[in-house]
C-alpha cells in the first residue's frame, strides 16, 4: 500500500508541482518579506532580455572610457587632474559637447611633492621677510609655480570656463562614519558641497521612509566642485535577493533634503530645465519625478525600472585616449552627453545586471539615461507598499 502511495505517476509530479506553487504563493501572501515569487518573476524578466537581439536606443548618450588601451597610454589610474582638465578642454573646444557628467568622485586633494616644496619655500620666504624689495621677484616666481603645479586648481578653472560639466558624488549608508567624532568634521565639510543640489520643488507630502537615506557624503572637493555646473549621487542598489542591478533611484534623502541623481542633474542640464519636481501621491508616496518637459512615472521609492538595451557596449564607447588626441570624429561627441567612466576590469566599477554579470557602472547610467529619453524605461503596473 505505501509502495503504491509513494509512487511517482504524472497526476502525482503534476499535483505536487501544484501544491508547491499554491504554498510559495500563500507563504508570500502571509510573510511580506518573502521574495521567491518576485525573484521567479525578475529572473524571467531577466532571460527575456539577455535573450533578445540589441534594441533600439538614442545615440545622444555616448561614453568616454577609462579603457584598457587608455590606462596603458596614459599611465596608472587615478589620473593627475591637469590631465582631467585637459579631456575637459578637449571634449568643449574641439568636440563641443552639450553636457559631460562624471560618474568619478574626486574626493581627496591630489598630492604634488613639487607644489608642497614650493609653498614651504614661499612660506619661509615670508617668514623672513625676503618678499620684499628684490626678493618680491622671487617670491611671485614661487608662488606662480606653486599655481601651475596645483592640479585641484588647475581642474576647477577648466571646469568653471562652460559650465557644462556634472559631478558625481555619492552617499555612505554606514553608521561608523557618523558616530565617529574625529570624522564630524570632515563629514560636514563634505554634506556642504552638495548644498545648492536639492530638489527645488516637491509637490505633496512625502511619507518617510519611502527614499533611500544617505547619513553621510562623499563629495568632490572645494577646488573642484565649484568649478562644475552642478552634481548628483551615483549610487546604486542591487535587488537584494540576488545583487542584481534592475532599478535605479532618481532621488535620495539626506537629512531634511531630497537630492536628485547624477542622471537626473545630467538631465537637467542638457534639456536646460530650471528645476526638478518630485510629486508625490494622496498617500505621501512618490507619484513622478519632472525634469524639464520630461514627467517620469517612477515607482513609488522613485525607482525606475532599467530596460537594457542589449550588453556591454551597446552604446557607442571611446578611448579616453583617442579623444585625447582627437581621433574620434567630431560629429561622434558634438552636442551630446558624454559620459565619463571606467570599463577597464581592474578599476572594479563593474555590476551585476540582467543581460552581462561584469557590466560597466556607468552603462548604467547610460541606459537609464536613454531609456528616460526615448521613454522604454519599464512601467510597473502594481506598486508594491
Amino acid at each position: 500500500m505505501l509502495k503504491r502511495l509513494f509512487s511517482l505517476s504524472g497526476f502525482k509530479i503534476a499535483l505536487l508541482f501544484t501544491l508547491l506553487i499554491v504554498g510559495t504563493f500563500l507563504f508570500n501572501t502571509i510573510f511580506e518579506r518573502a521574495s521567491f515569487l518576485d525573484l521567479m518573476d525578475k529572473k524571467w524578466v531577466d532571460y527575456i532580455l539577455r535573450g533578445r537581439p540589441v534594441q533600439p536606443h538614442t545615440d545622444q548618450v555616448v561614453i568616454a572610457a577609462v579603457d584598457k588601451d587608455s590606462v596603458d597610454v596614459l599611465g596608472r589610474w587615478p589620473w593627475s587632474r591637469k590631465l582631467m582638465a585637459q579631456i575637459v578642454k578637449t571634449l568643449n573646444e574641439h568636440y563641443q559637447a552639450r553636457t559631460i557628467g562624471f560618474d568619478i568622485v574626486f574626493s581627496e586633494a591630489e598630492e604634488s611633492s613639487g607644489m608642497r616644496v614650493t609653498e614651504d619655500y614661499l612660506k619661509k620666504l615670508r617668514q623672513l621677510s625676503l618678499d620684499t624689495g628684490r626678493g618680491r621677484e622671487l617670491a611671485n616666481y614661487l608662488d606662480k609655480t606653486a599655481q601651475d603645479l596645483d592640479a585641484d586648481s588647475i581642474f576647477g578653472r577648466e571646469l568653471a570656463k562652460k559650465k557644462n560639466v556634472v559631478l558625481g558624488y555619492f552617499f555612505r549608508t554606514d553608521e561608523e562614519d557618523i558616530n565617529n567624532p574625529a570624522k564630524q568634521k570632515d563629514l560636514e565639510e563634505s554634506a556642504r558641497r552638495i548644498q545648492g543640489s536639492e530638489v527645488s520643488v516637491v509637490q505633496g507630502d512625502l511619507l518617510k521612509g519611502t527614499l533611500p537615506v544617505g547619513l553621510s557624503v562623499e563629495s568632490n572637493i572645494d577646488k573642484i566642485y565649484k568649478g562644475g555646473w552642478q552634481s548628483g549621487f551615483f549610487n546604486m542598489q542591487p535587488d537584494a535577493e540576488d545583487g542584481t542591478v534592475r532599478r535605479v533611484h532618481l532621488i535620495w534623502q539626506y537629512k531634511e533634503n531630497l537630492y536628485p541623481s547624477l542622471d537626473i542633474e545630467i538631465l537637467k542640464h542638457y534639456l536646460h530645465a530650471e528645476n526638478v519636481v518630485v510629486t508625490t501621491d494622496e498617500t505621501g508616496y512618490i507619484r513622478s519625478v519632472t525634469v524639464g518637459p520630461i514627467i517620469l512615472e517612477t515607482n513609488f521609492d522613485s525607482s525606475l525600472m532599467l530596460n537594457y538595451k542589449g550588453p556591454s557596449h551597446t552604446f557607442q564607447h571611446f578611448s579616453l585616449v583617442d579623444v585625447l588626441n582627437k581621433k574620434v570624429p567630431v560629429a561622434d561627441l558634438k552636442d551630446k552627453i558624454v559620459l565619463i567612466g571606467a570599463t577597464e576590469v581592474g578599476i572594479f566599477d563593474l555590476r551585476t545586471t540582467p543581460v552581462e554579470v561584469n557590466y560597466p557602472g556607468i552603462e548604467v547610467h547610460a541606459t537609464l539615461l536613454d531609456n528616460i529619453l526615448t521613454k522604454t524605461y519599464f512601467h510597473i503596473s502594481f506598486v508594491n507598499h
